[in-house]
């Protein structure tokens, strides 16, 4: 595991049984709206589930789209499928006036 990713869970997680979540469910989620904290259910002592609140959700994708985008522009300025100004320019010319 990533030593980042390792301390973003120590830092922002904390973790449940599946039976406490069962018996507290309104009461975690209500924590899990407060406080913004993710929540590892686990199951045997192995995660079984993350729980996250929407808006931490939400983030967590923008941020996995867009540093999926810059992994796509990367790849295509290695392959060298890039533009010049002028070319950009002469594509975007209609939006341009």
């Amino acid at each position: 595991m990533n030593i980042a990713v390792a301390a973003f869970k120590d830092a922002c997680m904390r973790t449940e049984s599946l039976a406490k979540l069962e018996h507290d469910i309104r009461r975690i989620v209500a924590e899990l709206q407060s406080d913004k904290t993710a929540l590892i259910v686990g199951d045997d002592g192995n995660p079984a589930a993350y729980l996250v609140d929407p808006q931490t959700y939400e983030t967590a994708l923008d941020r996995l789209h867009l540093l999926e985008d810059v992994a796509l522009a990367e790849r295509d300025i290695a392959q060298g499928h890039t533009l010049t100004h002028a070319q950009v320019k002469e594509k975007m010319s209609r939006w341009l006036k």
